[in-house]
């Protein structure tokens, strides 16, 4: 019974997503799954429940998209504290390599190749940590739950209890795919700034490399 309801869950929501944003499913290993979900999902009407959808059912499906924006709750939190935590990194180095800069300027007999190649490090090193920075700045980032006076106002009393909980599980479906957005573009300013921080060395030593042969 159990087998024949997760079943029919997994297909209405599929039945739900393809119809709304014009997804087509893909079956893979016997397992149906979706290639793309299209950013107008969130311009289109709110679907009507189907005529075939259980109370049981209903409620497990806006279960799973509770448990869904949970996760990605946790996975914001912890993207957070790794963009955090590379831009504190970074910030210390670019410190230490600015530091031996203006130390070798200060000098009587400066090195000017090792002054100006580690300088642009260093500052290559601190645009990296900016750039990690904004990964972590705060951001709209959508929840589970509902603020009950949209409920009200949204004739809850003039519905039936099934089709509150399925709109609700529209609403749930919204906020997915802007949170799996905001990650996603969170995820690639990190990315740019762990590719800055590498690109930090190469940098010193392609400047080194110019400024010794131009003097």
């Amino acid at each position: 019974m159990r087998s024949v309801t997760a079943k029919r869950l997994v297909t209405a929501y599929l039945v739900y997503i393809t119809t709304r944003a014009n997804v087509r499913p893909i079956a893979i290993n016997g397992k149906w799954s979706y290639n793309t979900l299209r950013a107008d999902l969130m311009e289109r009407p709110m679907g009507e429940i189907p005529k075939d959808m259980t109370r049981e059912l209903v409620e497990r499906v806006l279960q799973q998209g509770e448990i869904r924006l949970s996760a990605q709750l946790q996975i914001a939190l912890a993207a957070d504290q790794r963009a955090v935590t590379a831009a504190a990194i970074l910030v210390a180095v670019a410190s230490v390599t600015l530091g031996f800069a203006g130390d070798e300027i200060t000098k009587a007999a400066t090195d000017i190749p090792f002054a100006v190649s580690t300088a642009l490090a260093g500052l290559m090193l601190l645009i990296s940590a900016a750039v990690c920075v904004t990964a972590a700045m705060p951001t709209k980032f959508a929840l589970a739950g509902a603020v009950p006076e949209n409920w009200w106002s949204d004739g809850v009393t003039e519905r039936a209890y099934e089709e509150c909980l399925w709109r609700e599980s529209c609403n749930y479906t919204r906020r997915i795919v802007d949170n799996r957005e905001t990650l996603r573009q969170n995820a690639d300013r990190l990315r740019l700034g762990m590719y800055l921080a590498c690109s930090a060395p190469v940098t010193g030593l392609a400047s080194f490399g110019v400024v010794r042969l131009c003097l």
